[in-house]
């Protein structure tokens, strides 16, 4: 089993980004040929009519978001890729500064 040791960013502007970058292709392809033969449902609907209709509701939404002017440009074929961050008590300093005590 591989063990990993992380450190967190302690600078401004910097991140934590597992995988990396550069492995996402790949995971997102694996990922991909996976889900396909998925034979599974969830309350009784199919899996993959569920992950279409999510899909679907994803793009519709992006599409008519008025952040960034609404003038982006979208292939809708593909992969789309969730990002973001657990929320966590790891992050004392910044909500020292803006006041914040959890």
């Amino acid at each position: 089993m591989r063990k990993d040791t992380y450190r967190v960013p302690t600078n401004d502007e910097e991140a934590l980004i597992e995988p990396p970058l550069e492995d996402l292709p790949g995971i997102v392809e694996r990922n991909s040929q996976l889900l396909r033969n998925v034979d599974i449902r969830v309350n009784g609907q199919p899996f993959q009519g569920l992950r279409s209709q999510t899909r679907d509701a994803a793009i519709h939404a992006a599409i008519h978001s008025d952040i960034g002017g609404g003038d982006q440009e979208f292939n809708t074929d593909a992969p789309i890729v969730m990002t973001g961050r657990p929320s966590c008590r790891c992050h004392r300093r910044h909500r020292h500064e803006h006041g914040r005590r959890q």
